[in-house]
């Protein structure tokens, strides 16, 4: 019997860690990600609020070497009601110089009120001043 308790006490635990863990989801769709140099990348990103209450969300990155911006500014900011929504464009573009290639830059989103926080990753392809992407030739 005390083990069948035990059972079903950890069974309830499981169940609620997994309630937690879907408070907010995230997706990004490249728009243009194949940039030179001087231009932006943009992305489409998806936030949707699985709570029942009014939730603030931070959007970021900790690359310096990159500048994230959202149309319109105050996108870096949403407000979700509950169980909706929102489509943001974000851009992002070098700020120093980086070597042509594909970059693979994380985009933090912080719900405000519970500290959670997700990663998900844009990947830019950048091209150099003779449009080609950084790519190595194989060696002979």
């Amino acid at each position: 019997m005390m083990k069948k308790r035990v059972v079903l006490l950890l069974i309830f635990l499981l169940c609620l860690s997994s309630v937690y863990a879907l408070t907010f989801e995230t997706s990004l769709t490249p728009v243009k990600s194949r940039i030179n140099i001087d231009e932006e990348a943009i992305f489409t990103l998806m936030l949707r609020n699985d709570l029942t209450t009014i939730e603030n969300f931070i959007i970021f990155t900790n690359q310096v070497e990159w500048s994230l911006s959202a149309d319109p500014p105050s996108a870096r900011n949403p407000k979700l009601y509950p169980e909706t929504k929102q489509y943001i464009n974000l851009k992002l573009k070098p700020t120093s110089y980086i070597r042509p290639g594909l970059h693979s830059v994380p985009i933090g989103i912080k719900n405000a009120e519970t500290k959670e926080t997700r990663t998900i990753n844009a990947n830019v392809e950048l091209k150099g001043a003779d449009g080609n992407v950084g790519t190595y030739l194989p060696g002979m």
